[in-house]
C-alpha cells in the first residue's frame, strides 16, 4: 500500500472525530449516541484493516480476532444485568 493511501485514511478518520464531535453538542442523545457509535465501529474498521493490515492477513487471523471481540461482547453482554441492578439499586436509594 502506498504512503497516499495512508494519508487519505488519516483524512477521512480526522473527519469522522469532527462528526463525532458534532452529534455529541447535538441535543439528541439517543440519536447523538447511536451516531456516535456508528462512527466509532466505522473508525475501528478503518484502523483494523489499514494501520493494523488486516486486509493482507490470512483467514485465520481473522477468526481469531473476530472470536476474541465475540468473547468480549458475550462478557460485556452477560455483565450488563449485574451493573444495572447493582448501580440501578445504589441510585434509587
Amino acid at each position: 500500500m502506498n504512503r497516499g493511501t495512508y494519508i487519505k485514511i488519516y483524512f477521512v478518520l480526522l473527519a469522522m472525530v469532527g462528526v463525532s464531535v458534532l452529534l455529541g453538542l447535538a441535543g439528541h442523545t439517543r440519536i447523538a449516541v447511536a451516531g456516535i457509535f456508528a462512527t466509532a465501529l466505522f473508525k475501528a474498521s478503518l484502523v483494523l484493516g489499514y494501520y493494523m493490515h488486516l486486509k493482507a492477513e490470512k483467514n485465520w487471523v481473522k477468526w481469531m480476532l473476530g472470536s476474541g471481540v465475540a468473547c468480549l461482547v458475550i462478557l460485556f453482554v452477560g455483565l450488563v444485568p449485574d451493573i444495572v441492578y447493582v448501580y440501578g439499586r445504589i441510585a434509587g436509594n
